[in-house]
């Protein structure tokens, strides 16, 4: 009995020893935030943490959140994801407003349909690096080529995916929009 109890008692201080706590701290608007609901984060190269919420992006260098200029085309800068380039180019997505490429200290933006500039048609949901300087948008199921400047469809010459993609131009102007 007396060597079971000693066993238990030995057991028992194992698991605390082993025991370790994480240093978790959870960072909301009370930390500087303009909102608690984050729908993305990345790294970049330089070492900050890039957090995209429903009211902008805010950069964050392990102290303190810094949220830089952005133009809008539409309302806030609702972010949706972050997709780092093989250049290290952080993109930005966004709903209502395209997306925004960080390049030497400044924010440039592109839109899907640049005529309609309210649209939901210029919320992106994804994109993918095919090459040095093609990616491919996905933005409301449909899918675009994007040569760093204008957005064309992946394969116009795809029966299939022509079909599929009448829903992916606007009602009007079928034939003008990139």
């Amino acid at each position: 009995m007396r060597r079971s109890l000693a066993f238990a008692v030995a057991f028992l201080l194992c698991l605390k020893l082993d025991a370790q706590m994480m240093p978790f701290k959870n960072y909301g608007i009370k930390d500087g935030l303009s909102d608690n609901n984050v729908q993305a984060v990345i790294r970049d190269d330089r070492g900050l943490l890039w957090v995209g919420t429903d009211f902008g992006i805010y950069w964050f260098d392990g102290k303190r959140f810094y949220q830089p200029q952005i133009k809008t085309n539409v309302g806030q800068l609702y972010v949706s994801g972050f997709y780092k380039d093989r250049k290290g180019v952080i993109w930005t997505q966004t709903f209502f407003n395209g997306i925004y490429k960080y390049q030497d200290g400044r924010f440039s933006n592109y839109m899907v349909y640049p005529l309609l500039k309210n649209a939901a048609r210029n919320s992106v949901d994804a994109m993918l690096q095919v090459s040095d300087n093609k990616y491919v948008v996905i933005n409301q199921n449909c899918a675009y080529l994007f040569d760093g400047k204008k957005f064309s469809l992946f394969d116009p010459a795809n029966d299939i995916l022509k079909n599929k993609n009448q829903r992916c131009y606007p009602a009007a102007r079928r034939d003008n929009c990139f």
